[in-house]
C-alpha cells in the first residue's frame, strides 16, 4: 500500500474505549472509510449493504485460500508458527461446500425448529427456577445467575450430556473460545491445546455411550442422522458438538445479558416491552441488531469483488464488522443508534449470518431469549442496575463480565 493509498481510517480495536463501547468507533469508520484495506493487508467492511453483499457471495471461510499478508503472518506467529489443529477444525462454521453442505444437512435432521420448540416447557422451568432464586436473594448477576444456568443447562439437556460432566465443561469452553481472538500468546496456546484435547476426549466418551445406549437427545439424533447412506464421522461429530456448545450457549448468554442491560439503560423501552408481551419476538431481533453477541465475521474472497467502489482482490481476508453494519444509519434510519423494541425492520440484522452460513441454532437462541427477557422484566418491573458494567477484553464477541441488578 502506498502513502497515497493510505486509508482515511485505520481499524484498531485494541483500546480500552473500544472494548467498553465500540459503537462510536464504528460510526466514525462508516463516515470516514467504510470499505478499506488495513495496513496489515486485510480488508474491513463497516456498512450493512456491503457486508451483506460479501456474505451472500460465494466466498470461503477456509483460511487456506488466503494470500500471505502481514496479518496472516501475525496470526500464524500467535499460534507458535505451527498449523494448530483444533476440535473445531471440522466445524460446520469453518468449512465450505460441499463439506459444509453435507454436515449442515445431517445436523439439520436432528437440529430443527420443531425439536427446539418441543423444549419450551423445559426452558420455562429453568427460567422460573432462576427467577425464584433471584426473588429470594433480592439481587443477582444476570450473566452468572440467570443467563448462564439457563443457556448452558439447555444445551446440555438438548445434547443429552451426563450431569457429571457439566461442572467441568464450562472452564474448558472458556479457554477454547479464545482461539477465535486475533492474538493468542504462547502461554494461552498451551492452555487452549490442553483444553481442546480434554474437550475432544469428553465428547468422544459421551458419543460412545450414545452409540451403545441411544436416546431422544440431539446427540443421538446426530449420530443416527443419515442421508443417502452418509453419516457424520467420529471427528465430525466431536467438532459439531463442540461448536454447538460454543455457539449454543455463549452467544445466548450474551444475547440475554446484553438485552437486559440495554433495557435497564433505557427505561422507556423497558416499560414498553413490559407492557407489550406481543413485542417479545421483535424485541429479541432488536437486541440482536442493537448489541450483537458476535461482532465480526470473516470471509476469504475467491474472486475479485467491487464493494463500495473499491475492488477487493481474490484471496483477500475480509473482516466484516457485524456490530457496525447493524447500526448503519443508511439502512436502519437516523435512529439506528437507538434501542427500539418495536422497530419494524429489526429482523434485518445480520447477527445470525446469511444463506449457507446462517446460524443453525437461531431458533434455539430466539426462543430462549424471548422467554428469559420477557418473564424477567414482568416478574421484576422495578429491577435496577447495581453498579458499573465492565466488558470482557475480547473483540470478536460483545460480552459483559457481569450485570448486577437489584430486584424486589
Amino acid at each position: 500500500m502506498t502513502q497515497t493509498d493510505a486509508p482515511a481510517f485505520v481499524y484498531n480495536p485494541f483500546t480500552a474505549d473500544y472494548i467498553q463501547d465500540p459503537y462510536p468507533y464504528y460510526k466514525e469508520m462508516r463516515q470516514k472509510d467504510p470499505v478499506h484495506e488495513h495496513p496489515l493487508g486485510f480488508w474491513i467492511l463497516a456498512k450493512h449493504a456491503d457486508l451483506r453483499e460479501v456474505m451472500r457471495a460465494e466466498h470461503s471461510v477456509e483460511d487456506r485460500y488466503e494470500d500471505t499478508t502481514p496479518f496472516k503472518e501475525l496470526r500464524k506467529a500467535g499460534v507458535g508458527g505451527v498449523d494448530f489443529r483444533s476440535v473445531l477444525d471440522r466445524s460446520v462454521l469453518n468449512l465450505d461446500p460441499p463439506d459444509h453442505t453435507r454436515l449442515r444437512r445431517l445436523m439439520t435432521y436432528a437440529f430443527n425448529a420443531r425439536s427446539i420448540l418441543a423444549q419450551r416447557d423445559r426452558m420455562t422451568e429453568l427460567v422460573d427456577d432462576a427467577l425464584n432464586r433471584m426473588a429470594d436473594a433480592g439481587r443477582a448477576d444476570i450473566v452468572r445467575d440467570y443467563a448462564y444456568p439457563m443457556a448452558f443447562t439447555m444445551i446440555c439437556d438438548l445434547l443429552g450430556m451426563p450431569d457429571t460432566d457439566l461442572s467441568s465443561l464450562r472452564p474448558l469452553l472458556e479457554v477454547i473460545v479464545r482461539l477465535a481472538e486475533p492474538s493468542v500468546d504462547q502461554g494461552m496456546l498451551a492452555k487452549i491445546a490442553k483444553a481442546d484435547q480434554e474437550m475432544s476426549e469428553r465428547i468422544a466418551e459421551v458419543i460412545d455411550i450414545k452409540r451403545r445406549e441411544p436416546d431422544n437427545s440431539l446427540l443421538s439424533g446426530m449420530i443416527q442422522a443419515e442421508h443417502e447412506g452418509d453419516r457424520l464421522t467420529e471427528e465430525e461429530l466431536i467438532s459439531q458438538v463442540a461448536t454447538l456448545y460454543l455457539a449454543g450457549y455463549e452467544s445466548t448468554i450474551n444475547l440475554i445479558s446484553n438485552g437486559v442491560l440495554n433495557l435497564l439503560r433505557d427505561r422507556e423501552q423497558f416499560e414498553l416491552l413490559a407492557g407489550r408481551p406481543d413485542l417479545d419476538a421483535n424485541a429479541v431481533e432488536e437486541f440482536l441488531r442493537y448489541d450483537a453477541s458476535v461482532q465480526q465475521v470473516r470471509r476469504i474472497t475467491l474472486t475479485p469483488q467491487v464493494i463500495g467502489g473499491k475492488e477487493i482482490p481474490a484471496n483477500a481476508f475480509v473482516l466484516g464488522l457485524v456490530g457496525s453494519a447493524n447500526r448503519d444509519e443508511d439502512f436502519f434510519g437516523p435512529d439506528a443508534g437507538d434501542l427500539r423494541v418495536d422497530r419494524p425492520n429489526a429482523g434485518e440484522h445480520i447477527s445470525f449470518g446469511e444463506r449457507a452460513h446462517y446460524c443453525i441454532g437461531a431458533s434455539l437462541a430466539r426462543v430462549q431469549a424471548q422467554l428469559a427477557v420477557g418473564r424477567l422484566i414482568r416478574r421484576f418491573p422495578r429491577m435496577a442496575l447495581d453498579g458499573e458494567v465492565t466488558w470482557k477484553t475480547r473483540i470478536t464477541v460483545r460480552a459483559a463480565n457481569a450485570v448486577h441488578v437489584t430486584v424486589s
